[in-house]
């Protein structure tokens, strides 16, 4: 059985070889992952979804799966303070989705936490959610979907990135779909290849809100949600390189590969 592992530190990049170059994906403070290997002050690890690449080794913290008190953070960026309140010194920010150990005590708004170091900090109490390890998020209807979707309009694009600092296209619908309760793969063509989707092509079916888009003709290399009225949601580097919302016209419709649809029935 492998040891468990956990990331601490707010985010940091994976790479596909072990020395800082191309990020291939991102794994966030509190992200349970399984190590393959240790070189040259690298960790050969395996993340949450499945992606397999190298952090660099001292952002990991040995960690035992066992019940225990977390908080998670809920808003795009939550900011981590030395006491509580603003006035404090600022420890770092954090993006969403982010995973602490709670510590059961309040002061005023705001609500003690520490890494996995056991270093502490003060979180604002709304900022979070408090659950018990281990924790998975509850599945939502696609209105909340959206709702995500749009909160993170105008994120920077970041290749390699599934964070709040930065998304790749990927990333971003991965993130999206796991905050509502849905776990999908890392990379796009990965994604259109699960059964969770209902699969179909443009023009067998009218578009919904919610499904997801696959664009490459020859390889699927880019994906976003649509939200209707003939507009979808994506992180792209068109134009400018953010999460943007684009008219689904002729340029995209030429690009797109397949639909996925949330299939309810193999989901109940």
């Amino acid at each position: 059985m492998l040891k468990k592992y956990v990331i601490n530190v707010p985010f940091t990049s994976m790479y596909g070889t072990p020395e800082v170059g191309e990020v291939i994906s991102q794994v966030i403070m509190g992200e349970i992952i399984d190590v393959l290997s240790f070189s040259s002050g690298f960790a050969k690890i395996v993340a949450e979804d499945g992606y397999i690449g190298y952090v660099e080794e001292s952002v990991l913290r040995e960690f035992e799966v066992e019940e225990r008190p977390i908080a998670i953070t809920k808003e795009p960026f939550s900011n981590a303070y030395s006491g509580p309140t603003v006035k404090s010194k600022l420890i770092f920010t954090l993006s969403i989705g982010s995973v602490l150990l709670d510590k059961g005590k309040e002061d005023g708004d705001y609500r003690l936490v520490s890494d996995f170091d056991g270093r502490e900090f003060y979180l604002h109490k709304n900022t979070l959610i408090l659950a018990t390890y281990p924790f998975q998020y509850e599945r939502r209807g696609c209105k909340d979907i959206l709702k995500t979707a749009l909160q993170f309009l105008n994120i920077p694009y970041f290749w390699g990135g599934k964070t709040t600092f930065g998304f790749d296209c990927s990333g971003f619908v991965q993130t999206v779909f796991k905050l509502n309760g849905f776990k999908l793969l890392r990379d796009a063509h990965m994604q259109a290849n699960m059964d969770i989707f209902k699969k179909f092509y443009l023009g067998d079916s009218e578009l919904l809100p919610c499904d997801v888009i696959f664009f490459g003709k020859v390889k699927i290399d880019h994906v976003g949600i649509y939200l209707g009225h003939n507009r979808f949601i994506h992180a792209t580097t068109f134009n400018v390189p953010k999460v943007q919302i684009s008219e689904f016209n002729y340029y995209w419709k030429e690009k797109t590969n397949i639909i996925g649809r949330l299939d309810v029935a193999r989901l109940s």
